[in-house]
């Protein structure tokens, strides 16, 4: 691969201590920073955080100067270079305003005593006794930076690390059921999964209505959705049976869909576990068009492959709930039949391992600058839905 060919993008995801989304870590970006540009920073997104991993030539001569401009910063990975320019370019940012990350202030970092002018510093808590945690995460604060704790693998752990007081947590922990403790559908999904079991049916219009008029919140926000610029009514649409027939069955599917996964955005929870799951439909939904195909089925697929973490109950009682076609069955029992292969390289997306999304990748004829432009504008498509509506086009 050529030195600026983009690679397999990795994404982890970022949250505060209230489990807020705070951004994301990009891996393997450091040679798709034209991509980025385009895809992220083209879509008029200016207030989402990315940590860009990059090597400190990189970082301090090379970084675009676009960035400075928006919510991205370099987390600088790799030696700590052995010369001295490398403190002094440092404080000249910092006094800029400029600010970067250090990817590495575990135990034994040679950049441990560099961290004062850095933003923020990463810290594998694997590679920290647990019962060290706190002093350990004391002993860095005191040099300035936040501290974000990565490899936490469980919500015990996160739990743990916020105790210990780290500011920042990195991860996929939340996209695993916890307890499987929900034996009833939480009163926030009710009348969402009633309706889409009633759509993917296709009832009658009027048992559809009734569904919706159940929870007020959601026909007001269907009714905002087809009233929007995006649909170029004439005049507005105020009777629900009249949005549903405007809709049709699939869209409203799609609709239905992103509702159940957005339902408790607005409240501050479960945003980056709804950003994951828009963002892995988006991915395979690009990947089915390229196919040549349309039928929404791996969109869905990926929009209900994290629903057993949301609803907090295995995935094969999500399957019975949902009552999804059977290709999407499939795919979310097995990661098997159509959509299987598309969901594992939506996945791969996520996980550090470049060398499985490459072999997932090859497997299905997509290079490394294409699947990064696809990742990364389904970044964008889901970061800007979940800011305003559920349905975007």
């Amino acid at each position: 691969m050529q030195p600026n060919a983009p690679s397999f993008l990795i994404r982890q995801p970022i949250v505060d201590r209230r489990e807020r989304l705070y951004g994301f870590r990009l891996s393997g970006a450091a040679g798709a920073v034209a991509v980025l540009r385009d895809e992220i920073g083209g879509a008029g997104i200016r207030d989402l955080v990315l940590l860009v991993d990059m090597r400190p030539a990189q970082a301090m001569n090379d970084w675009p100067r676009d960035f400075d401009r928006l919510r991205w910063m370099p987390l600088i990975t790799g030696n700590l270079p052995a010369d001295g320019d490398f403190a002094d370019q440092a404080r000249t940012l910092h006094r800029r305003g400029v600010r970067f990350s250090i990817g590495d202030a575990a135990p034994g970092s040679p950049w441990l005593g560099r961290l004062a002018d850095a933003h923020c510093v990463r810290v594998d808590v694997r590679r920290v006794p647990a019962a060290h945690w706190a002093r350990y995460a004391a002993a860095l604060k005191r040099q300035g930076p936040r501290l974000i704790a990565t490899g936490l693998e469980t919500r015990a752990q996160m739990q743990q690390a916020l105790e210990a007081g780290f500011d920042l947590f990195e991860g996929h922990w939340f996209t695993r059921p916890e307890t499987y403790a929900s034996r009833a559908v939480a009163p926030v999904y009710g009348a969402v999964l009633r309706a889409l079991s009633l759509v993917r049916a296709e009832a009658e219009l009027r048992t559809i209505e009734q569904a919706l008029q159940a929870d007020p919140a959601l026909a007001y926000k269907l009714l905002r959705y087809v009233n929007s610029a995006a649909f170029g009514l004439r005049s507005e649409i105020h009777a629900l049976r009249d949005a549903v027939n405007l809709l049709g069955y699939r869209p409203l599917a799609r609709w239905l869909g992103l509702a159940l996964v957005t339902a408790r955005v607005d409240a501050g929870a479960n945003a980056a576990l709804a950003l994951t799951a828009i963002t892995r439909a988006r991915i395979m939904e690009r990947l089915e068009q390229r196919s040549g195909s349309d039928s929404g089925e791996a969109f869905m697929a990926g929009l209900f492959s994290s629903m057993d973490a949301l609803l907090d109950m295995p995935m094969q009682r999500v399957i019975e709930t949902l009552a999804p076609p059977p290709g999407v069955a499939a795919a979310l029992a097995e990661r098997g039949g159509a959509w299987g292969g598309m969901l594992r390289l939506a996945e791969a997306c996520e996980i550090e391992d470049t060398g499985l999304a490459a072999t997932i990748a090859g497997a299905l004829d997509i290079d490394a600058e294409t699947l990064a432009r696809l990742h990364l504008h389904a970044l964008a498509w889901a970061y800007k839905l979940t800011a305003s509506e559920p349905g975007g086009a």
